[in-house]
Protein backbone atom coordinates (compact mmCIF):
# COMPACT_ATOMS: atom_id res chain seq x y z
CA UNK A 1 0.00 0.00 0.00
CA UNK A 2 1.31 3.69 -1.25
CA UNK A 3 1.45 6.90 0.93
CA UNK A 4 -1.56 8.72 0.78
CA UNK A 5 -1.33 11.78 -1.71
CA UNK A 6 -0.20 13.92 1.42
CA UNK A 7 3.29 11.83 1.94
CA UNK A 8 1.92 10.07 5.09
CA UNK A 9 -0.05 7.22 5.69
CA UNK A 10 -3.33 8.30 7.66
CA UNK A 11 -3.71 5.55 10.18
CA UNK A 12 -7.28 5.35 12.26
CA UNK A 13 -5.90 4.26 15.66
CA UNK A 14 -9.03 2.00 16.97
CA UNK A 15 -10.24 1.57 20.61
CA UNK A 16 -12.45 1.09 23.79
CA UNK A 17 -15.11 -1.21 22.97
CA UNK A 18 -17.84 -3.00 24.89
CA UNK A 19 -15.58 -5.36 26.76
CA UNK A 20 -14.45 -5.60 30.23
CA UNK A 21 -10.84 -4.20 28.56
CA UNK A 22 -11.80 -1.06 27.32
CA UNK A 23 -9.59 0.84 29.87
CA UNK A 24 -6.66 -0.87 29.16
CA UNK A 25 -6.95 -0.51 25.48
CA UNK A 26 -7.19 3.43 25.51
CA UNK A 27 -3.79 2.92 27.57
CA UNK A 28 -2.66 1.06 24.62
CA UNK A 29 -3.81 2.92 22.01
CA UNK A 30 -2.35 5.95 23.95
CA UNK A 31 1.11 3.95 23.62
CA UNK A 32 0.51 3.68 19.82
CA UNK A 33 -0.48 7.55 19.53
CA UNK A 34 2.43 9.03 21.40
CA UNK A 35 4.76 6.39 18.99
CA UNK A 36 3.49 6.64 15.70
CA UNK A 37 6.48 8.76 14.08
CA UNK A 38 4.95 11.91 12.88
CA UNK A 39 7.52 11.73 9.81
CA UNK A 40 5.52 9.08 8.39
CA UNK A 41 2.21 8.82 9.60
CA UNK A 42 -1.05 11.01 10.32
CA UNK A 43 -3.09 10.02 13.30
CA UNK A 44 -6.37 9.61 13.36
CA UNK A 45 -7.71 8.51 17.22
CA UNK A 46 -11.09 6.76 17.58
CA UNK A 47 -12.74 5.60 20.62
CA UNK A 48 -16.06 3.26 20.61
CA UNK A 49 -18.07 3.90 23.65
CA UNK A 50 -18.76 0.72 26.01
CA UNK A 51 -22.21 1.22 24.66
CA UNK A 52 -20.88 0.54 20.54
CA UNK A 53 -20.86 4.47 19.58
CA UNK A 54 -18.14 5.37 18.05
CA UNK A 55 -16.94 8.63 18.08
CA UNK A 56 -13.52 10.14 15.98
CA UNK A 57 -10.94 13.17 16.39
CA UNK A 58 -11.52 16.03 14.43
CA UNK A 59 -9.81 16.55 11.45
CA UNK A 60 -10.02 20.73 12.32
CA UNK A 61 -6.32 22.48 12.72
CA UNK A 62 -8.13 24.56 14.97
CA UNK A 63 -9.08 21.55 17.38
CA UNK A 64 -6.64 21.64 20.43
CA UNK A 65 -7.72 19.14 22.87
CA UNK A 66 -4.85 16.67 23.25
CA UNK A 67 -5.66 13.45 20.87
CA UNK A 68 -5.42 11.30 23.97
CA UNK A 69 -7.19 13.52 26.36
CA UNK A 70 -10.18 11.02 25.01
CA UNK A 71 -12.91 12.05 28.18
CA UNK A 72 -12.19 15.86 27.39
CA UNK A 73 -12.65 15.45 23.42
CA UNK A 74 -15.18 12.60 22.82
CA UNK A 75 -18.06 15.03 24.39
CA UNK A 76 -17.36 17.69 22.18
CA UNK A 77 -17.83 15.32 18.45
CA UNK A 78 -20.69 13.36 17.18
CA UNK A 79 -21.55 10.12 18.37
CA UNK A 80 -21.62 7.32 15.28
CA UNK A 81 -23.01 3.55 14.19
CA UNK A 82 -20.40 1.42 13.14
CA UNK A 83 -21.41 2.19 9.50
CA UNK A 84 -21.37 5.58 9.59
CA UNK A 85 -18.26 5.56 11.69
CA UNK A 86 -17.14 3.49 8.55
CA UNK A 87 -17.98 5.85 6.34
CA UNK A 88 -16.22 8.58 8.11
CA UNK A 89 -13.09 7.04 8.14
CA UNK A 90 -13.10 6.68 4.39
CA UNK A 91 -14.28 10.03 3.53
CA UNK A 92 -10.90 11.04 5.75
CA UNK A 93 -8.93 8.60 3.75
CA UNK A 94 -7.79 6.40 6.04
CA UNK A 95 -5.19 4.09 4.96
CA UNK A 96 -4.85 1.78 7.38
CA UNK A 97 -6.89 0.96 10.67
CA UNK A 98 -4.61 0.21 13.95
CA UNK A 99 -6.43 -2.07 16.13
CA UNK A 100 -5.66 -1.46 19.94
CA UNK A 101 -9.07 -3.00 21.25
CA UNK A 102 -8.71 -6.09 23.76
CA UNK A 103 -11.20 -8.38 24.28
CA UNK A 104 -15.00 -9.36 22.71
CA UNK A 105 -15.28 -6.91 20.05
CA UNK A 106 -12.11 -5.94 19.10
CA UNK A 107 -9.69 -8.90 19.09
CA UNK A 108 -12.60 -11.86 18.74
CA UNK A 109 -12.70 -11.38 14.67
CA UNK A 110 -16.72 -9.17 15.05
CA UNK A 111 -14.32 -5.99 14.25
CA UNK A 112 -12.08 -7.50 11.71
CA UNK A 113 -14.95 -9.00 9.88
CA UNK A 114 -16.73 -4.82 9.91
CA UNK A 115 -13.47 -3.65 8.57
CA UNK A 116 -12.72 -6.40 5.89
CA UNK A 117 -16.72 -5.85 5.09
CA UNK A 118 -15.35 -1.76 4.31
CA UNK A 119 -12.31 -2.61 2.66
CA UNK A 120 -9.78 -1.51 5.09
CA UNK A 121 -6.69 -2.91 5.82
CA UNK A 122 -5.61 -3.09 9.31
CA UNK A 123 -2.92 -4.92 11.97
CA UNK A 124 -2.93 -8.26 13.39
CA UNK A 125 -4.67 -11.29 12.94
CA UNK A 126 -7.54 -11.67 10.42
CA UNK A 127 -11.14 -13.02 11.50
CA UNK A 128 -10.80 -17.05 11.72
CA UNK A 129 -7.24 -16.12 13.48
CA UNK A 130 -9.09 -13.92 16.04
CA UNK A 131 -12.20 -15.82 17.08
CA UNK A 132 -9.91 -19.05 17.63
CA UNK A 133 -7.54 -17.59 19.28
CA UNK A 134 -10.09 -15.12 21.63
CA UNK A 135 -12.46 -18.80 22.26
CA UNK A 136 -10.10 -21.15 24.76
CA UNK A 137 -12.19 -24.15 23.59
CA UNK A 138 -11.86 -23.96 19.66
CA UNK A 139 -8.54 -22.73 20.14
CA UNK A 140 -7.63 -25.81 21.98
CA UNK A 141 -8.99 -28.24 19.55
CA UNK A 142 -7.16 -26.44 17.15
CA UNK A 143 -3.57 -27.13 18.95
CA UNK A 144 -4.55 -30.42 19.82
CA UNK A 145 -5.15 -30.91 16.05
CA UNK A 146 -2.17 -29.74 15.36
CA UNK A 147 -0.01 -32.11 17.59
CA UNK A 148 0.86 -28.86 20.00
CA UNK A 149 0.89 -29.60 23.68
CA UNK A 150 -1.80 -28.21 26.27
CA UNK A 151 -3.17 -28.65 29.97
CA UNK A 152 -5.28 -32.13 29.75
CA UNK A 153 -8.86 -30.73 29.03
CA UNK A 154 -12.80 -31.11 29.81
CA UNK A 155 -15.55 -28.67 28.24
CA UNK A 156 -18.58 -28.49 29.21
CA UNK A 157 -21.35 -27.09 26.44
CA UNK A 158 -24.34 -27.79 29.38
CA UNK A 159 -25.88 -26.92 32.11
CA UNK A 160 -25.90 -29.06 35.08
CA UNK A 161 -29.08 -29.63 37.60
CA UNK A 162 -28.13 -28.87 40.98
CA UNK A 163 -28.73 -33.30 41.75
CA UNK A 164 -25.79 -33.94 39.24
CA UNK A 165 -23.13 -30.91 40.27
CA UNK A 166 -21.50 -33.21 42.99
CA UNK A 167 -21.10 -36.11 41.09
CA UNK A 168 -20.01 -34.22 38.01
CA UNK A 169 -17.33 -32.92 40.37
CA UNK A 170 -16.09 -35.85 41.50
CA UNK A 171 -15.93 -36.64 37.37
CA UNK A 172 -13.76 -33.87 37.15
CA UNK A 173 -11.44 -34.69 39.73
CA UNK A 174 -10.79 -38.46 38.38
CA UNK A 175 -9.97 -36.68 35.28
CA UNK A 176 -7.80 -33.84 35.95
CA UNK A 177 -6.67 -34.05 39.37
CA UNK A 178 -6.76 -31.19 41.88
CA UNK A 179 -6.36 -28.39 42.11
CA UNK A 180 -7.85 -28.15 38.51
CA UNK A 181 -8.34 -24.70 36.62
CA UNK A 182 -12.26 -23.28 35.43
CA UNK A 183 -12.19 -21.08 32.60
CA UNK A 184 -15.12 -18.78 30.74
CA UNK A 185 -13.97 -19.54 27.22
CA UNK A 186 -14.16 -16.30 25.41
CA UNK A 187 -12.90 -14.00 28.31
CA UNK A 188 -9.10 -12.18 28.07
CA UNK A 189 -6.55 -10.48 30.32
CA UNK A 190 -7.53 -14.12 32.74
CA UNK A 191 -10.96 -12.86 33.31
CA UNK A 192 -13.25 -15.56 33.80
CA UNK A 193 -10.01 -18.32 35.19
CA UNK A 194 -10.70 -19.62 38.79
CA UNK A 195 -8.05 -22.56 40.55
CA UNK A 196 -10.04 -24.24 42.38
CA UNK A 197 -8.23 -26.46 45.00
CA UNK A 198 -11.75 -27.98 46.67
CA UNK A 199 -14.75 -29.97 45.33
CA UNK A 200 -16.81 -27.04 47.15
CA UNK A 201 -14.79 -24.41 45.31
CA UNK A 202 -15.34 -26.64 42.00
CA UNK A 203 -19.04 -26.63 42.40
CA UNK A 204 -19.36 -23.22 43.28
CA UNK A 205 -16.48 -22.06 40.42
CA UNK A 206 -19.44 -23.80 38.23
CA UNK A 207 -22.64 -22.57 39.01
CA UNK A 208 -20.89 -18.71 38.70
CA UNK A 209 -18.89 -18.88 35.43
CA UNK A 210 -21.12 -20.98 33.18
CA UNK A 211 -23.85 -18.14 33.51
CA UNK A 212 -21.07 -15.67 31.40
CA UNK A 213 -21.10 -17.36 28.28
CA UNK A 214 -23.05 -21.29 28.87
CA UNK A 215 -19.70 -22.80 28.36
CA UNK A 216 -17.15 -23.37 30.06
CA UNK A 217 -13.33 -25.49 29.94
CA UNK A 218 -11.75 -27.42 32.88
CA UNK A 219 -8.11 -27.95 32.72
CA UNK A 220 -5.49 -30.03 34.99
CA UNK A 221 -3.30 -27.49 37.16
CA UNK A 222 -0.12 -27.86 35.74
CA UNK A 223 2.67 -26.50 38.69
CA UNK A 224 5.38 -25.20 36.71
CA UNK A 225 7.24 -22.00 35.76
CA UNK A 226 5.25 -19.64 33.36
CA UNK A 227 6.76 -18.02 30.26
CA UNK A 228 5.32 -16.23 27.54
CA UNK A 229 6.66 -15.18 24.20
CA UNK A 230 5.67 -13.15 21.43
CA UNK A 231 6.00 -13.58 17.92
CA UNK A 232 6.58 -10.79 14.69
CA UNK A 233 5.16 -11.51 11.61
CA UNK A 234 2.58 -12.74 9.33
CA UNK A 235 1.73 -16.37 9.56
CA UNK A 236 3.67 -18.52 6.65
CA UNK A 237 6.43 -15.94 6.15
CA UNK A 238 9.00 -14.85 7.67
CA UNK A 239 8.35 -14.93 11.54
CA UNK A 240 10.49 -13.50 14.35
CA UNK A 241 10.15 -14.51 17.78
CA UNK A 242 10.95 -12.33 20.17
CA UNK A 243 13.07 -12.98 23.53
CA UNK A 244 11.12 -15.02 26.42
CA UNK A 245 9.77 -13.40 29.38
CA UNK A 246 9.64 -14.93 32.76
CA UNK A 247 6.28 -14.11 34.60
CA UNK A 248 6.87 -14.88 38.63
CA UNK A 249 2.88 -13.53 39.74
CA UNK A 250 2.68 -12.49 43.23
CA UNK A 251 -0.90 -13.83 43.35
CA UNK A 252 -1.60 -17.72 42.41
CA UNK A 253 -1.61 -17.28 39.11
CA UNK A 254 -1.51 -14.70 36.45
CA UNK A 255 -4.50 -13.31 36.73
CA UNK A 256 -5.82 -9.38 35.54
CA UNK A 257 -4.73 -8.56 38.81
CA UNK A 258 -1.37 -9.33 38.42
CA UNK A 259 -1.04 -8.48 34.84
CA UNK A 260 -2.05 -4.82 35.14
CA UNK A 261 -1.62 -3.98 39.15
CA UNK A 262 2.24 -2.30 39.21
CA UNK A 263 3.76 -5.35 41.71
CA UNK A 264 1.07 -7.76 40.91
CA UNK A 265 4.48 -9.60 38.87
CA UNK A 266 7.92 -10.06 38.49
CA UNK A 267 8.91 -9.89 34.63
CA UNK A 268 11.88 -11.09 33.82
CA UNK A 269 13.26 -10.36 29.94
CA UNK A 270 14.73 -11.98 28.60
CA UNK A 271 14.39 -14.82 30.86
CA UNK A 272 17.39 -16.91 32.88
CA UNK A 273 16.67 -20.15 31.49
CA UNK A 274 19.46 -22.54 29.27
CA UNK A 275 19.13 -22.01 25.63
CA UNK A 276 17.09 -24.72 24.64
CA UNK A 277 14.72 -24.26 26.89
CA UNK A 278 14.61 -20.50 25.28
CA UNK A 279 14.69 -22.39 22.14
CA UNK A 280 11.86 -25.12 23.02
CA UNK A 281 9.10 -21.96 23.76
CA UNK A 282 10.29 -19.66 21.03
CA UNK A 283 9.77 -22.55 18.58
CA UNK A 284 6.23 -23.62 20.24
CA UNK A 285 5.28 -19.87 20.00
CA UNK A 286 6.56 -20.26 16.00
CA UNK A 287 4.08 -23.02 15.61
CA UNK A 288 1.04 -21.81 17.47
CA UNK A 289 1.27 -18.03 15.51
CA UNK A 290 1.17 -20.35 12.37
CA UNK A 291 -1.37 -23.30 12.91
CA UNK A 292 -3.93 -20.55 13.78
CA UNK A 293 -2.71 -18.13 10.93
CA UNK A 294 -1.68 -15.24 13.14
CA UNK A 295 -1.04 -11.82 11.36
CA UNK A 296 1.21 -9.14 12.59
CA UNK A 297 1.57 -10.16 15.99
CA UNK A 298 1.31 -12.74 18.48
CA UNK A 299 1.96 -13.68 22.23
CA UNK A 300 1.95 -17.27 23.72
CA UNK A 301 1.52 -18.03 27.02
CA UNK A 302 2.82 -21.41 28.46
CA UNK A 303 3.77 -23.25 31.33
CA UNK A 304 7.01 -25.55 31.57
CA UNK A 305 6.89 -28.43 33.63
CA UNK A 306 9.86 -30.98 33.51
CA UNK A 307 10.98 -28.96 30.37
CA UNK A 308 7.87 -29.53 28.63
CA UNK A 309 6.03 -26.78 27.55
CA UNK A 310 2.23 -26.68 27.73
CA UNK A 311 0.59 -24.07 26.19
CA UNK A 312 -2.30 -21.76 27.74
CA UNK A 313 -3.68 -19.13 25.18
CA UNK A 314 -2.68 -16.59 22.42
CA UNK A 315 -2.96 -13.36 22.30
CA UNK A 316 -3.45 -11.73 19.25
CA UNK A 317 -3.66 -8.16 20.09
CA UNK A 318 -0.93 -8.35 22.78
CA UNK A 319 -1.18 -5.27 25.35
CA UNK A 320 0.61 -2.11 24.10
CA UNK A 321 0.76 -0.25 27.71
CA UNK A 322 3.59 0.93 29.70
CA UNK A 323 3.36 -2.57 31.62
CA UNK A 324 2.62 -4.85 28.56
CA UNK A 325 5.07 -7.77 27.67
CA UNK A 326 4.97 -7.49 24.18
CA UNK A 327 6.80 -3.65 24.35
CA UNK A 328 8.99 -5.27 27.08
CA UNK A 329 9.89 -8.38 24.72
CA UNK A 330 10.97 -5.76 21.58
CA UNK A 331 12.63 -3.86 23.39
CA UNK A 332 14.98 -6.26 24.72
CA UNK A 333 15.31 -7.44 20.84
CA UNK A 334 16.45 -3.80 20.37
CA UNK A 335 13.29 -2.31 18.65
CA UNK A 336 12.07 1.13 20.03
CA UNK A 337 8.31 1.30 20.63
CA UNK A 338 8.71 3.51 17.13
CA UNK A 339 10.30 0.79 15.38
CA UNK A 340 7.57 -1.80 16.68
CA UNK A 341 4.21 0.41 15.85
CA UNK A 342 5.98 0.62 12.29
CA UNK A 343 6.69 -2.60 11.86
CA UNK A 344 2.72 -4.02 13.58
CA UNK A 345 1.66 -1.33 10.54
CA UNK A 346 3.73 -2.78 7.65
CA UNK A 347 2.73 -6.38 8.31
CA UNK A 348 -1.14 -5.48 7.99
CA UNK A 349 0.07 -3.17 4.79
CA UNK A 350 1.37 -6.38 3.64
CA UNK A 351 -1.39 -8.65 4.71
CA UNK A 352 -3.96 -6.32 3.01
CA UNK A 353 -2.05 -6.27 -0.57
CA UNK A 354 -1.34 -9.85 -0.27
CA UNK A 355 -4.98 -10.86 0.45
CA UNK A 356 -6.24 -8.46 -2.63
CA UNK A 357 -3.64 -10.02 -4.90
CA UNK A 358 -5.16 -13.63 -4.40
CA UNK A 359 -8.40 -12.40 -4.81
CA UNK A 360 -7.56 -10.87 -8.24
CA UNK A 361 -6.08 -14.24 -9.01
CA UNK A 362 -8.87 -16.05 -8.16
CA UNK A 363 -11.50 -13.26 -9.36
CA UNK A 364 -10.45 -11.93 -12.53
CA UNK A 365 -11.43 -8.61 -12.52
CA UNK A 366 -13.26 -8.18 -9.43
CA UNK A 367 -11.00 -5.89 -7.80
CA UNK A 368 -10.33 -2.45 -8.53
Amino acid sequence: MAMSLTGFLNVAVLMGGPSWEHDISLKSATTVINHCDPKHYKVTPVVVGRDGLWFIYPDDSGFQVPMTDFSSWMPLVPSLHLTSALTELRNRGVDICFIAMHGAFGEDGTLQGALEAAGFAYTGSSVIASSVAMDKIIYKQVLMGAKVTVPKAVFMYRPILPDDIDSYCEYLIATLGMPCVVKAPSSGSSIGVSVCRTKEELALSIGQMYEMEGRLLFEEYIQGREFTCAVLGNAHSSLLPLPVTEIISSNSFFDFDAKYRPGGAREITPADIHDDLRESIQQVALAVHTAINCQGMSRTDVLVRDDTVYVLETNTIPGMTDQSLLPKAAQAAGYSLYELISLIISYGQEHFSDKHKRLAVAIPNSVP
